[in-house]
């Protein structure tokens, strides 16, 4: 148990210097959220919301979208 806190401990400390940590969130671009995005439905508040499905991202194409300068593909974003 103790050598568990202890790693745990060096793990927290570890994420907290940037010399060992680095963090990129890269989000879609524009052009492919306009591409890829579609009209989904929010059972929790019975609301239209417009977004990138991520369910059974599995079996969808892995071709590069369509527009100009969408160069993803929507399992790009899973």
């Amino acid at each position: 148990m103790r050598q568990a806190m202890a790693a745990i401990t060096r793990a927290g400390l570890d994420v907290r210097n940037k010399g060992f940590t680095k963090i990129e969130i890269i989000n879609p671009t524009t052009e492919a959220f306009n591409e890829f995005g579609c009209d989904l439905y929010d059972p929790q508040t019975d609301e239209m919301y417009f977004g990138i499905p991520n369910g059974h991202l599995r079996w969808r194409s892995r071709d590069v979208g369509s527009i100009f300068f969408s160069t993803a593909s929507l399992r790009s974003f899973g």
